[in-house]
């Protein structure tokens, strides 16, 4: 009898461990996803930021929208998988550029 209970706490105690184990490897998981995107949305604004650069050095002014930079400097954005903030306070002030991933139901 006693052997029976003694067997039943390992036994409970292992499946908690690998609950354990399970639960922090999917929240790994989800972690290098999240970060992952960061660094692309980041990539991204630092694409758009370097473009707007190199139109500010040719043309002495930041250019009016993301539509100009692809229209006159080979920009290519993806605008189905992500939105695109672009605004311009003034014609030499860098502008505020925020890259957010649209929410897809795929």
């Amino acid at each position: 009898m006693e052997g029976k209970q003694k067997y039943k706490k390992i036994g409970l105690l292992l499946a908690i461990i690998v609950i354990g184990y399970i639960s922090m490897y999917i929240s790994s998981i989800d972690k290098f996803w999240e970060n992952g995107q960061e660094d692309t949305n980041t990539a991204i604004e630092d694409a758009i930021r370097k473009s707007a650069l190199e139109c500010y050095a040719l043309e002495g002014s930041f250019p009016p929208s993301v539509d100009y930079l692809k229209k006159n400097y080979g920009l290519i954005v993806n605008e189905d998988a992500y939105f695109y903030h672009y605004q311009v306070t003034a014609s030499n002030m860098i502008p505020d550029i925020k890259v957010v991933k649209r929410w897809s139901n795929e």
